[in-house]
């Protein structure tokens, strides 16, 4: 994950320039994301080589349900995006993916509201990215 991390961040230097002056161009939310990606896989691989071995090797636990959920969700949020819009189909993805982790609707309701927010304004508002529009025009 490292290297793929590393290697995908050094090609992101082969794209485009920004379009406007003082505007971060197309390299700059990927740059971000794979620094954190590496950041966060290196400090789990230290975490695993200096940290005690409580599990028992070769324990596995399927969680089946959960990973079906959340393929099945990502492929209709990927179908209705265009349909619905980011904001709509974004805020449903959310919600469905926290059905099961929180238990009490309102949470789950102000943490997919929240995380939808905070998308919009970091894409549209702050890196100027237009984000898909579906038929409710949002």
């Amino acid at each position: 994950m490292v290297i793929g991390s590393l290697l995908l961040f050094f090609h992101s230097s082969s794209f485009p320039p920004p379009l406007q002056p003082n505007v971060p161009g197309p390299s700059f939310f990927p740059r971000i994301i794979l620094a954190f990606s590496v950041l966060l896989c290196l400090l789990l691989l230290i975490q695993n080589l200096i940290g005690s071995r409580k599990r028992p090797a070769g324990e596995f636990t399927w969680h089946g349900r959960s990973i079906i959920m959340a393929i099945g969700s990502a492929a209709l949020y990927l179908i209705l995006m265009p349909i619905l819009g980011y904001i709509v189909a974004s805020f449903l993805y959310l919600a469905v993916l926290l059905i099961g982790r929180i238990r009490t609707w309102p949470k789950i309701l102000l943490a997919s509201f929240c995380t939808t927010l905070l998308m919009y304004l970091m894409f549209e508002i702050l890196i100027k990215i237009d984000l898909p529009k579906g038929f409710f025009g949002i």
